[in-house]
């Protein structure tokens, strides 16, 4: 996985195994590459970047119809995926 990151010159490496990076490996590397839990990854999107990320993960959201999701059903299925801190905030930030 790290070949492939800094093969296609990747900044950022998103991962539920990030112990499996160890900072001393990747600080090795050619090119600068930083490895990130998907929570901590979305945390910052979302925190910097809203305006253009909530309207993905509305999309998203509305996309599942297997079974459909309301906005408490998604926050729900993100937490039990890993991403506790991303629902927790999207509980705020996406219209019920």
């Amino acid at each position: 996985m790290l070949a492939a990151a800094q093969h296609g010159e990747c900044d950022v490496l998103v991962t539920f195994n990030v112990r499996n990076f160890p900072a001393d490996i990747v600080a090795q590397l050619p090119l600068a590459v930083t490895v990130t839990h998907p929570d901590g990854f979305l945390i910052q999107l979302l925190t910097t970047q809203a305006a253009a990320v909530l309207p993905i993960l509305e999309t998203v959201r509305e996309n599942l119809t297997r079974p459909p999701m309301i906005v408490p059903d998604y926050t729900a299925s993100l937490e039990r995926a890993g991403l506790k801190q991303t629902a927790e905030l999207l509980r705020y930030l996406l219209p019920t």
